[in-house]
């Protein structure tokens, strides 16, 4: 099974900024220092990535229900009302870059009525307590809206550079490409008109895929 080199990846996305890599037993501590910011900024994450079905079915998800097109890169933010792709998501961050739940910060979003349920339904469905979410009112989202969010500059640059990366993975392989469809369509189940590397990256994998079973 291929794995992802993180090191080179957040190399590449990083490469403009004045950053620090310690390696650690299957990890890398990395340090960036921020514009007028005193303090370094600092994550782990590990050394390599498995590239395997599951990792591209979370790309997938994120890539349609994630902030992809976000011109701020401080963070990662996906939201969701659906239960099994909230937990799917969550474990695909918490799983492959060994986030602890610390790490993730995680709001709801519900209406006044609702917003308990809503609370002790998502508390049960991550197995976590109902201390860790944070709750706001919005009658938009009567279900309850499962936003997570990873604050992290370091991490947001290298994300979006992930998925870039993955891009002559994910078509030169069958297996890949039907993963990322899968989760693409799970969570978003249409393509917008966008002008964003993602629309492009959609398409493409979809244009293989045709080609390939014409072929």
């Amino acid at each position: 099974m291929k794995k992802i080199d993180t090191k080179k990846v957040v190399l590449q996305a990083l490469k403009d900024k004045k950053i620090e890599i310690e390696g650690r037993k299957n990890k890398i501590k990395i340090f960036y220092k921020n514009s007028h910011v005193t303090n370094l900024s600092q994550i782990i994450l590990p050394s390599k990535i498995e590239l395997d079905e599951k990792f591209i079915e979370g790309i997938g998800l994120y890539c349609g229900d994630g902030d992809v097109n976000s011109k701020c890169q401080k963070h990662i933010t996906f939201s969701t009302v659906d239960e099994d792709i909230g937990k799917f998501e969550f474990n695909f961050f918490k799983n492959y870059f060994d986030f602890s739940p610390e790490k993730i910060k995680l709001q709801i979003y519900s209406s006044i009525q609702n917003k308990d349920v809503s609370l002790y339904k998502w508390s049960k469905i991550l197995n976590l307590p109902t201390t860790k979410f944070k709750i706001s009112v919005s009658e938009k989202n009567k279900q309850g809206c499962l936003q997570i969010h990873i604050n992290s500059i370091i991490f947001g640059k290298f994300f979006r550079k992930l998925i870039k990366s993955l891009l002559k993975n994910i078509l030169t392989d069958p297996k890949l490409r039907k993963a990322f469809l899968r989760g693409f369509f799970a969570a978003d189940g249409s393509i917008e008109t966008r002008k964003k590397i993602i629309s492009k990256l959609v398409i493409l994998v979809l244009l293989t895929t045709k080609q390939k079973k014409s072929g």
